[in-house]
This record gives structure tokens, C-alpha cells and sequence, in this order.
């Protein structure tokens, strides 16, 4: 019996310690499928809704997204009212990982020393050409990564349908609205405005011309020792857009027009000309209508205080980093992998562009770029220098200059307007001296 006993003891021990191995593996091997899989990241990109499908931009997201799993999500806001939305959130605190915003001065309106990264030992920045760097600038820090494209902007015009009317290119102002006057004459809308969207007025490329014309100007702007009001050159520009309105030169219903319709409306023949850039004609135009941009060319500005025209650049939007993110590790990690010149290259290969950073050789270069820079002696190149004055805001400041195309306010009227909606972002930035 006590045998027997001894045996059942011994043979339950030996099944007592089978299921404890066997439930222990089990309960491991359990633990072990169904642990979490480590979560992927979404980093938030917040951006005026006209900027998110740029070649360069499309390029970087889908090349950092593969390389790293990370996935940005892209919160595109309306363009007419991108700045005030973007400036709600962030006073709100309801603040994306990435933004995509004007450098400059401009950047003061999101309190740049509080909300973005510093980006200034970057090893990157010695590669931003030095026509992108004021750009990417506040207060002698940079905080803006320049994923963008660098372009000369003036007015596309259908090089056929001057040729066909035998309008030759004009060369002042008054040559300008002349041709306007044959065109009309000839069943040509001369000009297509994307007047609805308001940021298209592109009201920044003739306050670039002005301030070209004396390097001070801005900085007696921003000290506040100068004002809108005091410049007799921003009276005759918003004139040369009120003879637009009133000249018919726009077309019926103008007011309806948007940057959507544009390259349709070019194509079509109807309208003569735009604002807009060299790059316009062969990364937009071109992809929508094949074959369309050998009938375009770029003319500059004739605004009548410019002399024989001018160009200008157009403005850098850049590429900020919420330094309040909890996945600032990522974001910044976005930034220095597209910023490395292999990533850089493949991001602008067979863009046409002048390329913000040294390192670029993959773009391409518009003719018109080129035939400019021949001509750089006696066309003047403004730089982009509006996004540097403080309180300047392109949608803001152009709401006034709608209301006189439509017939509601004088020019000085306007340009009142204009300098008190300045002065009043100013203040409320905390700017010195406002």
C-alpha cells in the first residue's frame, strides 16, 4: 500500500510540474503575440491647402515616410483665409507638429522664440542660398527650413496672341495698358486674376519693387519711423491695379475668379496674361495642358515708378517645427533627413527651380530665368522683401485693396486701410515702437 501510495504521489508531482512548464510556456508564448506593436507615429503638417501639392514637398513626405514608417498627415486649411486660421490655432494651442508658413517678419504673428525649434546650428543652414536666407529668419535665428521653390515673378502672357494682334512686348507702363486696350479691341480678356482667392493679388511683388528702390525702407517701416501712407509709390501701384478693375482689363465677373480656374482660363485663349512666375508656366501650366508652355513667356512689371520694369522673387514658404510636440524627435528628424543634399536632390530632380540650397543640381532652369539673368543689368530683380515688413500679412493687407477694384473705397482710402491693419498686427505681435 504505502508503495502504491509513494508511486500516485510521485506520478502526481511529475504531472503537477508538466502543467506548471507547460502553463508557463503557454502564458510566455500568449504574452508574446499579443504584445502591442510598437504604434506608428502621425505627424501632423498644417499648410494653406494651394502649397500641399508642390512637386518637392510631395517628393520629401513620400521619401521620408517610406525610408521611416512615420506618416504625416497633412491638415490643409482654406487659402483665403489660411493666416488667420493658422494664427486662431496657435493662439489656441491647438498646434500642429509641422507648419508650413511665411518666414520674415511675418513669423512674429506665431511668436517664433515660443512656439518653433531654433534651427540656427543646423548643420543644413550653410546650404540655404543667400537669397532664401531673410526668409527663413526672425530676429537672427532661423527657424524655417525652406523646402520650397525659388522663382522670378512678373506677368506670363500668351506669346501667340501678342504675335497674332502684332502687339510687341511693352516696356512701360503705358505701353502696358495700351496693349490691354488692343487686346480688348480684339475680343482678348487681357488679364486673369484669381481675385476670389485674394492671396493671388500677389500685392507683395510691387511693394517689392518699391522697396528696391531704397534700401532703408524697411527698416524704417519696422521701426515704425515710416509708414504705408508716407511712400508716394504704393498710391500709383494700388492705381495701377484700381485701372485693372476699372478699365475692364479683368474681365466680367472677375470677382468670381480662382486660382483654380487659371490654367484652364490661360489655356484656353481667352485671357491674355497673370501674375505669376516663370516656374508657374512649366510645373503648372504644363502639367495641366501638355504641350502649352512654348506659347508663354514672363514680361516684367510696368508699374510706372519702376523705370524700364522690374521682376521679383517670389516668396519662400517654409517649413517650421512645433517645439511643444510630443513628437519633436520626429519632426526634426524630418527636416535634417530631407535636408541631407542626396535626399535634396531627389526631392527637385527635373523641377524647374532655382533651388533654395547650394547643393541642388537636379532642377531644371525655366528660359525665362535664364534670358533674365542676361539681362540683369538693366531688368531689376527685386528681392522678396514685403514678408520682412512688420505687420505685413499678402491676405490681410490685400482685403482693402478688393474693396477699392470694386468701387467701394478710393485708393488713399485703401492704402489707409492697409497701413492700419500693418500697424495693428504690430501691436499686437508686441512689436517695439508700435
Amino acid at each position: 500500500m504505502r508503495f502504491w501510495l509513494v508511486t500516485l504521489m510521485l506520478i502526481g508531482l511529475i504531472l503537477l510540474l508538466t502543467f506548471n512548464v507547460w502553463f508557463f510556456y503557454a502564458s510566455s508564448n500568449s504574452s508574446h503575440q499579443t504584445a502591442t506593436p510598437k504604434e506608428t507615429v502621425h505627424l501632423k503638417l498644417l499648410a494653406n491647402q494651394s502649397w500641399i501639392n508642390r512637386p518637392f514637398l510631395q517628393n520629401a513626405i513620400r521619401d521620408y515616410e517610406k525610408s521611416t514608417g512615420v506618416v504625416i498627415d497633412i491638415q490643409a486649411v482654406p487659402s483665403n483665409s489660411a493666416d488667420s486660421i493658422i494664427k486662431k490655432k496657435f493662439s489656441a494651442d491647438v498646434l500642429a507638429d509641422i507648419v508650413l508658413f511665411n518666414g520674415g517678419a511675418q513669423l512674429e504673428a506665431l511668436h517664433p522664440t515660443q512656439n518653433f525649434v531654433d534651427l540656427n546650428e543646423e548643420s543644413w543652414v550653410s546650404d540655404v542660398e543667400p537669397f532664401a536666407l531673410p526668409l527663413i529668419t526672425n530676429n537672427f535665428n532661423v527657424y524655417g527650413f525652406p523646402l520650397w521653390e525659388g522663382a522670378l515673378s512678373g506677368i506670363v502672357y500668351n506669346k501667340e496672341i501678342f504675335k497674332k494682334y502684332d502687339i510687341e512686348i511693352p516696356r512701360t507702363k503705358d505701353e502696358f495698358f495700351q496693349a490691354c486696350v488692343i487686346l480688348r479691341a480684339n475680343g482678348i480678356i487681357p488679364m486673369y486674376m484669381a481675385f476670389r482667392d485674394i492671396w493671388p493679388l500677389y500685392l507683395e511683388y510691387g511693394i517689392d519693387a518699391i522697396t528696391a528702390q531704397d534700401d532703408s525702407m524697411v527698416k524704417r517701416l519696422n521701426w515704425n519711423q515710416l509708414k504705408l501712407t508716407d511712400i508716394p509709390e504704393m498710391i500709383q501701384l494700388l492705381e495701377w491695379y484700381d485701372k485693372l478693375a476699372k478699365e475692364n482689363d479683368l474681365g466680367e465677373g472677375f470677382q468670381t475668379n480662382n486660382w483654380d480656374g487659371q490654367a484652364e482660363a490661360l489655356s484656353s485663349g481667352k485671357y491674355a496674361m497673370a501674375i505669376e512666375t516663370d516656374t508657374y508656366i512649366y510645373n503648372e501650366l504644363e502639367n495641366e495642358h501638355a504641350g502649352i508652355a512654348s506659347s508663354f513667356g514672363l514680361m516684367p512689371f510696368y508699374f510706372g515708378f519702376n523705370g524700364k520694369g522690374s521682376y521679383a522673387r517670389n516668396n519662400l514658404i517654409s517649413i517650421f517645427v512645433n517645439q511643444k510636440s510630443k513628437h519633436v524627435k520626429e519632426a526634426l528628424d524630418f527636416v535634417r533627413s530631407t535636408a541631407k543634399p542626396d535626399r535634396l536632390n531627389e526631392a527637385y530632380r527635373g523641377i524647374y527651380t532655382q533651388p533654395p540650397f547650394k547643393s541642388v543640381h537636379t532642377n531644371k532652369w525655366t528660359p525665362e530665368y535664364l534670358e533674365v539673368q542676361k539681362l540683369a543689368s538693366s531688368r531689376v530683380i527685386a528681392p522678396a522683401a514685403a514678408n520682412l515688413i512688420v505687420g505685413f500679412s499678402p491676405v490681410e493687407i490685400s482685403v482693402p485693396v478688393q474693396e477699392m477694384m470694386l468701387g467701394e473705397i478710393t485708393p488713399e482710402q485703401a492704402l489707409q486701410k492697409m497701413e492700419n491693419i500693418r500697424f495693428q498686427n504690430a501691436q499686437n505681435q508686441g512689436t517695439p515702437g508700435f
